[in-house]
C-alpha cells in the first residue's frame, strides 16, 4: 500500500487544497525573494515553478495588490506588503 494522502483529508489538514498549498508556498517564498532585491523577477518567478514571469505576476498580484517590481519597492520601506492571510486563502482560487 503507498502513503498517498487523500486531497480531501490534506485539506482538512492544512486548510487547502493541494494545488493551493503549493500555490501559497510558491507565493510565500516568492515574496521572500523579491525582499531581497538581488535576483531578477524572471529567475524568482521560475524558480518557484511558475511556468513563465506574466503567470507570476498576475498571482502576485492577486495575493497583494501589486506587480512584483512594485511589491519589491514597497519591501524597500516597510515590513510586510502582505494581504491578510483570509484574503491570500481566498484568492489562491483565482490563480
Amino acid at each position: 500500500m503507498t502513503n498517498r494522502i487523500s486531497p480531501q483529508l490534506f485539506k482538512l489538514s492544512t486548510g487547502l487544497a493541494p494545488h493551493q498549498f503549493v500555490l501559497q508556498e510558491r507565493i510565500n517564498r516568492s515574496k521572500e525573494l523579491l525582499r531581497q532585491g538581488s535576483t531578477k523577477i524572471v529567475d524568482i518567478a521560475l524558480g518557484v515553478g511558475f511556468e513563465n514571469q506574466a503567470h507570476f505576476t498576475t498571482c502576485l498580484g492577486n495575493f497583494v495588490g501589486m506587480t512584483p517590481r512594485q511589491f519589491q519597492r514597497s519591501s524597500d520601506h516597510e515590513t510586510g506588503g502582505c494581504s491578510p492571510p483570509a484574503l491570500e486563502a481566498a484568492v489562491v482560487q483565482s490563480c
